[in-house]
């Protein structure tokens, strides 16, 4: 994880922060990136601070621009793949 994000040992149960967000464990990792369970640490006033969040990295190297294109272009089909079935199909992660 590039960025923001700066290793860190807050609890047991947290990997490192990014952002405004504490990851707390990998649970999924495919050919386009990685998901993780993350928490809200500060900011973020408009989201629900009562359950979890899926954080998903794009797994590709800054310096390729093309890959990197050709994965946000991939990336934001599903997102908006996930809004339009969200309030159509129980079981969708609600996107924010």
């Amino acid at each position: 994880m590039a960025g923001t994000s700066i290793s860190s040992r807050i609890g047991s149960k947290v990997i490192r922060k990014y952002g405004i967000y504490l990851i707390k464990k990998k649970i999924g990792n495919g050919g386009n990136g990685i998901v993780f369970v993350a928490d809200i640490i500060e900011g973020g006033d408009s989201l629900p601070k009562t359950r979890d969040y899926a954080i998903k990295f794009l797994k590709v190297a800054l310096n390729d621009e093309k890959k990197l294109e050709k994965r946000r272009m991939q990336f934001r089909k599903e997102i908006e793949t996930a809004l339009f079935f969200q309030d159509k199909v129980s079981g969708i992660i609600p996107v924010y």
